[in-house]
């Protein structure tokens, strides 16, 4: 039986296309089905649930905010599957809504199972271990912490000469540590958090040897 994936905040915001503080709202205002989010220690919500996200935010300059409500409903009670099939498998034709609304639900169905299969092909290039650098997310087999290499990058390193400083990173990888960093921002205060985070310094450039 499939399991309904959960995402953190940051995710949610990347595969709906929107803000953090957009997935806060759906929270705070009680937008969502229950089943679809969890309020434990982490807000979450479930992948599937993305698609009411982004069709909520995609139509707010052409209906109300009690309108577009009235729609995640409608969509909950004629799309049981969203609950309990993964999003690449439900299919979502054009929906009629009160008999004169219509929207074609398949492009932000579409837009959501490649943004979500965009970040599970991220999360599974980082590791998580206590007995490494405590815990601070890595490049799997590797030392590198994702979060160095995106600030590195932000910074206005170029891809080419972070390569250089840690060779045995592969392109992919470093061009996949911004969207890991947005999504999975470091825990704690900003301050502290940043303090965790260290521009890969010019001066460690892994620089070829040159004959004389």
């Amino acid at each position: 039986m499939y399991e309904m994936e959960m995402l953190q905040a940051a995710e949610a915001a990347h595969v709906s296309g929107v803000t953090v503080r957009d997935i806060n709202r759906m929270f705070d205002e009680h937008i969502l089905p229950e089943k679809y989010i969890a309020r434990k220690n982490v807000r979450m919500i479930s992948a599937n649930s993305c698609l009411m996200v982004s069709l909520y935010y995609e139509t707010k300059d052409v209906l109300t905010s009690s309108m577009r409500k009235s729609i995640i409903k409608d969509l909950d009670i004629a799309y049981p599957s969203l609950a309990f099939e993964p999003i690449q498998n439900v299919y979502l034709d054009t929906k009629v809504f009160h008999s004169w609304l219509k929207i074609d639900l398949e492009p932000f169905r579409i837009m959501i199972a490649e943004r979500l299969s965009e970040l599970q092909e991220v999360k599974s290039l980082v590791t998580e271990d206590p007995e490494i650098l405590g815990g601070i997310p890595v490049f799997t087999g590797t030392r590198v912490p994702v979060h160095n290499v995106a600030a590195s990058l932000a910074s206005g390193m170029s891809e080419e000469n972070v390569k250089r400083a840690y060779p045995h990173l592969e392109l992919s990888q470093i061009r996949r540590a911004p969207l890991y960093a947005r999504t999975h921002p470091l825990r704690g205060r900003p301050a502290a958090a940043s303090q965790q985070i260290k521009v890969i310094s010019r001066k460690r450039l892994v620089l070829p040897e040159f004959n004389a």
